[in-house]
């Protein structure tokens, strides 16, 4: 969704050179009125079949990977609980040794969280990338074919906004994703 976001305030500012172009070059007939129309990304992504089940294999992913994290915390705390508990029984030596031996494990549990991230964030942009250039494709040929300047995701406005009905071009963009991506974007 940040990268659609990108797309729209890029699509903005280009949409700016292109007016100010179009003004500079229809000086006696005054500015042309800009056309921006709206979507709602939510809708779109939605509407792509392949989501669904992508974002069900990687939320297993993130439990499975959630469970590992708890199974070595666990194991960690019961390993500091038994610490805890016989730590006055053991020479200065051997208590020491146990407390190296205790932050080694935390290193080692912090490290696998960070790499756990990383995947699954990797993996959620895998995931993203294909189905965020099926929606742009789409936005672009809408855009393109009924001449507007610029589409943009209503959800980057804000909650303040106002916007009529007739520039809504969800349906022509859901139409327009089904027409030419088959295999990333699907029917529904």
């Amino acid at each position: 969704m940040t990268r659609l976001a990108r797309v729209a305030t890029c699509a903005v500012v280009l949409f700016g050179a292109v007016a100010s172009t179009a003004q500079a070059q229809g000086a006696g007939r005054g500015p042309a009125a800009p056309r921006i129309a709206f979507v709602r990304a939510a809708v779109l992504f939605d509407s792509i079949p392949a989501r669904e089940q992508a974002e069900v294999r990687l939320n297993d992913e993130v439990r499975l990977a959630d469970t590992r994290v708890r199974l070595a915390s666990d194991t960690l705390r019961a390993a500091l609980d038994w610490f805890a508990s016989r730590q006055h029984e053991m020479a200065p030596m051997q208590r020491e040794a146990a407390m190296l031996t205790l932050r080694a494990r935390e290193l080692q549990l912090e490290d696998m969280v960070q790499q756990l991230n990383q995947t699954m964030r990797e993996k959620r942009e895998a995931l993203e990338g294909p189905l965020t250039a099926c929606v742009q494709q789409a936005m672009e040929r809408v855009r393109a074919r009924d001449r507007w300047h610029a589409i943009l995701d209503v959800s980057t406005l804000g909650p303040a906004r106002a916007i009529a009905a007739e520039v809504d071009v969800t349906g022509a963009v859901l139409l327009a994703m089904r027409e030419f991506v088959p295999g990333v974007c699907g029917d529904r």
